[in-house]
């Protein structure tokens, strides 16, 4: 008695069966003319250029960030400041007490009362004769220099102010009540959250796409459209990275810090497509149907993947431009089949 093939043994004779018979000539077998036509619908093997990206990771990050600091020695009086405070421009914010700077602005002004005076009076002199012009034109300068001194003393009195330098939420706060602010001492960080920017470290062995150029983000919210805004042409020495900033669309549902992925240009290839629907999978073999002399010839054929057309499939091996395949076959469908095209 023969021994039995095993079920293993079985599936791979059937494998090599099939793979020969798609090998074979395309002339029609003895049992072909005796297959009714099937009307198929086709479409070509097409080749086409694809660009290839790389995904790269980044993180969201506002276009406008500030770390505002004291500009003169004072005592904080007033700090209206809480951690995710959305604030607008101009919103004052920090007062600070310096006493000394105001006497210096009434003394500033004091003082320019005075020269105006004797400015004046000298003016009046001067036209009947009673005082030599050099003494009118030392105390115009004289006033000059007053009025500056005096717009000097205002300007540091308003620095005792510290206001929001743009719309934004408060990220940072470094300063309390009754603290001592000197000159430099950071008292809170502001971001704005109106203009969004994914900030993308780019391998310097990738391309350079122009600034605008599109680039896919893909974030907790969805997948947006950036536009390329910034990006540095060298490389840093210690990570071989360009830096690259995507403005972000304002529909997008993002925030700052948030973890986004770029899908980076990585360059282009020319590959063969045809519809997925055409392939009529068997295990692990992939296989479609030709049209060739009127009749459907199944061959096995490699895919490589999904196209960037998510209707389109990649082929790696199996097939060559411009050549028909047939859509959705019929499971009735049998190699060397008569077929008839549907338009």
């Amino acid at each position: 008695m023969k021994p039995r093939l095993s079920a293993a043994l079985r599936t791979s004779a059937a494998a090599i069966t099939l793979a020969f018979a798609a090998c074979r000539p395309t002339t029609p077998g003895p049992g072909s003319a005796t297959l009714a036509p099937m009307a198929v619908t086709t479409a070509p093997v097409r080749a086409t250029t694809e660009t290839r990206t790389q995904s790269l990771a980044g993180t969201v990050r506002p276009l406008h960030q500030a770390l505002v600091a004291a500009r003169i020695l004072g005592t904080v009086t007033r700090a209206d400041l809480a951690i995710g405070q959305r604030v607008s421009a101009g919103q004052l914010l920090v007062t600070l007490d310096a006493a000394e700077l105001a006497a210096r602005v009434t003394q500033a002004e004091a003082a320019l009362a005075q020269v105006v005076a004797d400015h004046a009076r000298e003016l009046a002199l001067l036209a009947k004769g009673a005082t030599p012009a050099a003494t009118v034109s030392t105390l115009g300068d004289r006033r000059h220099a007053a009025e500056a001194a005096l717009a000097e003393a205002r300007a540091l009195l308003g620095y005792t102010e510290i206001r929001a330098p743009f719309a934004g939420s408060i990220s940072r706060r470094y300063i309390d009540l009754g603290d001592l602010a000197a000159p430099g001492t950071p008292l809170f960080a502001l971001s704005g959250d109106t203009e969004l920017r994914a900030e993308i470290e780019i391998p310097a062995t990738l391309a350079l796409p122009s600034l605008g150029a599109p680039i896919r983000l893909t974030l907790s919210g969805g997948t947006v459209t950036g536009a390329l805004a910034e990006l540095a042409t060298a490389s840093d020495p210690h990570t071989r990275t360009r830096l690259a900033k995507i403005a972000l669309p304002t529909e997008a549902a993002a925030r700052a810090g948030d973890f986004v992925k770029a899908a980076w240009p990585a360059g282009s290839s020319a590959t063969l497509t045809l519809p997925a629907t055409a392939l009529s999978p068997l295990g692990q073999m992939e296989r479609v149907f030709v049209v060739q002399a009127g009749l459907a010839r199944l061959r096995l054929i490699k895919t490589a993947g999904p196209s960037a057309d998510p209707t389109q499939v990649n082929v790696a091996a199996g097939l060559e431009a411009g050549e028909i395949v047939i859509l959705a076959p019929s499971p009735a469908l049998r190699d060397g089949q008569p077929v008839s095209l549907l338009p």
